[in-house]
């Protein structure tokens, strides 16, 4: 596993905004697949984790974490046309390969740069997803700590999308 610093020197955007924004390497999860090729959760020696199922749903779908909303939920939203903003954080490729209709997209690796274009948004309801919800949970506690007022991530990403709500679409 690379360390922070190993992870600056690739010059890769998500890897240093997570660095940028104070998230140690204990807390390092990606959303790649593994050596095998499957969508294991990859994550670095800390102690407190323990074996077990690190799948991010047995955690982020608890009714105690305020911060996320349920993919049933923002699909509900959607249907009843209410006013909120669906925004995409996955980068390029990913959003070409698969994404929810109505969302806007702004990779998370361009935030920083791009934020202004969000700031007329700052009080508006906005749900942030992205593959499997660990980077839209960043975004979301960045843009809330730049002020905006009423930022969710999106439980399981589209990945869990692509599970509850539509089972026609792409996995990766």
């Amino acid at each position: 596993f690379l360390s922070p610093s190993q992870y600056k020197a690739t010059n890769d955007p998500v890897s240093q905004f997570l660095i940028e924004f104070g998230i140690k390497e204990s807390h390092f999860l990606t959303d790649s697949p593994d050596a095998t090729g499957s969508n294991s959760r990859l994550f670095s020696e800390s102690p407190h984790l323990q074996t077990g199922d690190f799948s991010p749903r047995k955690k982020i779908m608890s009714s105690e974490n305020l911060l996320e909303v349920k993919p049933t939920d923002v699909k509900e939203k959607l249907d009843q046309k209410d006013s909120f903003i669906l925004l995409d954080c996955r980068e390029q490729e990913e959003y070409e390969h698969v994404h929810i209709d109505s969302a806007q997209w702004l990779p998370m690796s361009e935030l920083e740069q791009r934020v202004g274009e969000l700031e007329p948004l700052q009080t508006q309801e906005i749900i942030v997803y992205c593959h499997h919800g660990q980077r839209s949970l960043m975004v979301t506690n960045w843009l809330l700590s730049r002020g905006f007022s009423n930022v969710k991530s999106m439980a399981g990403g589209i990945d869990l999308w692509t599970e509850q709500i539509d089972l026609q679409m792409p996995r990766y």
